[in-house]
């Protein structure tokens, strides 16, 4: 016995076609048929039309197949025809195959049944998909095609829309590499009345990552030591990913004894790096990270390597306004205040200094407290017989010239952004 289901799914109905006529359908026998006969085929005919209504699903069997079409007996007078387009792999047809079909019109204007699978299958698993889409559940679907602005998905025999910007968490390149994948995905949108399904594989995908940082933040303390990969660098300092969850390395954190001007200069992206966890706010999920406190602070033992008046060499590293900053070797930087840089009319260094070029200064002492290294070329000046000081004042001469005749770019140092007040330097 065959069976129909309604357009509403909510209330499954037995699906209904024809009972076998009580007298024969075959035209070459209509003539041996009385009156009495005639009367009944025909009363059944009508009843056989009454008991299935537009709006149904009934079961058919499929007559033939063309490149277009394909034709179905669902037990009327009339074969009803359905799109080839209308299967989800139209390979799979063949003659003979029995299927649900939604009835939509008794009769078109060529006298066919019209007839809709897609409309079947819709209505056969709408209570799954409302079910899913009510309690928030995952469920699987495979990607078939790509269409304009996303992906179609065939979700329990039914095609679902997954929008570009819902198939992963960024920014997918090449979308043709996923066709054919099945996926996990989330029904976010549902309209029964236009057969509209809406998933999302990108909020599959955040609740996993969300999950994982939860568990990675059970595991996280205070002064570890955790081995991370640089995934993006700013002007401020660089985000570290710790196997899940991002931490913040920022500039000042990242040397003891060198003046980061920007985080490039330490770490570059990709880059594996161990950093101690500085400090951890579990309800806004924010880490701040340190570089150099995976090492002891030099600066206690640099007072001693580096006492008030020895004589050394450097080369500047960057000039600025209120000095030099000086590269001494071994990571070590030492500051030059404007005061001390040796021209007591000198309104900016870079009119007499060029970066790359190498001074000799004295130490004036070592502020370990604030991780500061002054030095002076004034005081080793003052030290110098009169040919020193005048060859000193003729380099001088010609730097100045030099730079007077083609002035360099200025580029200023990159301000401190994330709320930690950048240290000042001495300017005795």
């Amino acid at each position: 016995m065959m069976q129909a289901n309604t357009l509403t799914p909510e209330a499954e109905l037995p699906r209904r076609a024809p009972s076998l006529p009580p007298v024969p359908l075959n035209a070459d026998d209509e003539d041996d048929l009385d009156i009495a006969q005639r009367n009944e085929m025909f009363q059944y005919y009508e009843d056989s039309l009454r008991s299935i209504g537009e709006g149904e699903i009934v079961r058919g069997t499929v007559l033939s197949i063309d490149d277009k079409d394909v034709l179905v007996d669902v037990g009327f007078k009339s074969e009803g025809i359905i799109a080839l387009s209308e299967f989800s792999d139209p390979t799979s047809i063949k003659v003979g195959d029995v299927i649900d079909v939604f009835l939509e019109k008794m009769e078109n204007q060529d006298g066919l049944v019209v007839l809709s699978k897609q409309r079947a299958d819709f209505v056969r698993v709408w209570d799954r998909v409302k079910e899913a889409h009510d309690l928030g559940q995952v469920v699987e679907g495979r990607l078939v095609r790509k269409i304009k602005g996303g992906v179609v998905v065939d979700l329990y025999g039914v095609e679902a829309f997954l929008p570009g910007s819902q198939i992963a968490l960024r920014q997918v390149q090449n979308v043709d590499s996923l066709l054919g994948q099945s996926v996990s995905v989330k029904i976010i949108k549902l309209n029964k009345r236009r057969r509209n399904i809406v998933v999302s594989r990108r909020a599959v995908l955040e609740e996993e990552r969300d999950r994982m940082k939860s568990t990675i933040l059970k595991d996280l303390a205070k002064d570890q030591i955790r081995e991370g990969q640089v995934k993006n660098i700013t002007d401020y300092g660089a985000f570290v990913d710790l196997g899940g969850i991002d931490g913040l390395l920022h500039i000042t954190d990242m040397s003891w004894t060198k003046r980061v001007a920007h985080p490039s200069e330490v770490l570059k992206k990709g880059d594996s790096v161990e950093v101690v966890i500085l400090s951890i706010d579990k309800e806004h999920r924010r880490i701040s990270l340190g570089l150099k406190q995976v090492s002891e602070d030099p600066w206690p033992l640099l007072a001693d390597k580096f006492p008030a008046g020895m004589e050394l060499k450097g080369t500047i590293n960057r000039l600025f306004d209120r000095g030099a900053i000086v590269d001494l070797g071994e990571g070590i930087e030492g500051f030059v205040p404007l005061s001390q840089i040796g021209i007591d009319d000198l309104k900016r260094p870079n009119d007499a200094f060029e970066v790359g070029e190498e001074l000799t200064m004295k130490v004036t002492r070592v502020d370990v407290p604030n991780h500061r290294l002054i030095l002076s070329v004034k005081a080793w000046l003052t030290e110098q017989d009169d040919i020193a000081l005048a060859e000193w004042t003729s380099k001088r001469n010609q730097v100045r010239a030099r730079i007077a005749a083609n002035p360099p770019v200025e580029e200023p140092v990159a301000p401190v952004k994330s709320g930690r007040k950048e240290s000042t330097e001495d300017e005795e």
